[in-house]
């Protein structure tokens, strides 16, 4: 027998990528390879968490929805070049599948369409065949705290999608607070690290509620100090590093944020706000490595310091960059 061998005491529990039965089934996309299939179905999972970051304007093109995708981020996921990821990426636009429109100097916004719905003649996966009708109910908690911007192909869903079938009952049982938190830590983990997950964890002393709260936060700080840079006019060509997919210190560095504001919030016993606090604090943080990434990879010219000093955290200062 296989270790971890899939029955019905033992179902996948990771997250995954679905694929598109009709981008098999359909002779009109026979000649896609699988790492161009592969690559459509990491565009069409990075898309829901684009619609899921929309509601605030994020994300959208006018009414279009747009996703960022580089090819050295999809061809770190997939296992191939970039220069492939490149030929794919052109596959899928001559398909139609994908439509990309670029912004400034640096920033493409990628569109995505579902493929043609295959008819049922000749089909490779008959058993595949059937379209999905969905119910969307939006999450009370999701609605009321969601705010991340930061496109990640593990952001929190802001939707349940119930397949519509017949005779089938599907039910799930809660498993203990540490059981919760280890799924949390799968679903970010291409944004949050084992070590962030870690502190979180410790933190809010095992809580699944407390840790699912926190990680809210440290996405609203996120999104709250992006949108300062974007209202203090900072050329759209820099807007990447102001994610944690273009920013490498916000990864990096998170732990010890956390674990500074952990301290400061015990120290200071009597603050009447944590979540308030942890939010002023880590809206700093990402302010400031933002600023630090810039300033670390590109020459600052008069203009863009001015533009930078003018972000500031509350009650704050700007940092001097010229």
């Amino acid at each position: 027998m296989l270790k971890n061998e899939i029955n019905e005491k033992n179902l996948p529990q990771t997250a995954y990528l679905q694929v598109n039965s009709d981008l098999i089934n359909n002779d009109k996309y026979k000649k896609l390879d699988m790492t161009t299939i592969m690559l459509y179905a990491v565009y069409s999972n990075r898309t829901m968490c684009s619609i899921y970051n929309s509601k605030d304007g994020s994300w959208k093109d006018g009414q279009r929805i747009y996703i960022l995708f580089s090819n050295e981020e999809a061809a770190k996921i997939l296992r191939v070049s970039p220069r492939k990821i490149s030929d794919s990426r052109n596959k899928l636009i001559k398909h139609k599948l994908i439509e990309i429109k670029k912004v400034g100097l640096k920033q493409n916004r990628i569109f995505v369409a579902n493929p043609e719905h295959t008819e049922a003649d000749n089909l490779v996966m008959p058993y595949k065949n059937s379209k999905i009708n969905y119910t969307i109910t939006l999450k009370p908690d999701v609605a009321k705290n969601a705010s991340s911007t930061s496109q990640k192909s593990n952001t929190s869903t802001p939707y349940e999608e119930l397949p519509s079938t017949s005779g089938t009952s599907v039910t799930t049982k809660s498993g203990s607070d540490d059981f919760l938190i280890d799924a949390l830590a799968v679903r970010y983990k291409d944004t949050l690290t084992d070590r962030v997950m870690l502190r979180l964890k410790q933190a809010a002393n095992h809580s699944y509620t407390k840790t699912k709260a926190m990680i809210d936060i440290i996405f609203k700080a996120s999104y709250s100090a992006r949108n300062k840079f974007i209202k203090s006019g900072i050329p759209v060509e820099y807007s990447e590093f102001m994610t944690f997919d273009g920013n490498k210190y916000f990864k990096d560095r998170l732990e010890g944020a956390i674990l500074v504001v952990s301290e400061l919030a015990y120290r200071y016993k009597k603050i009447s706000n944590p979540a308030a606090f942890m939010f002023s604090f880590l809206r700093g943080f990402f302010i400031e490595q933002t600023k630090q990434f810039i300033s670390d990879h590109y020459e600052i010219d008069n203009v863009l310091a001015a533009v930078l000093n003018s972000v500031n955290n509350k009650k704050t200062k700007g940092l001097p960059l010229a």
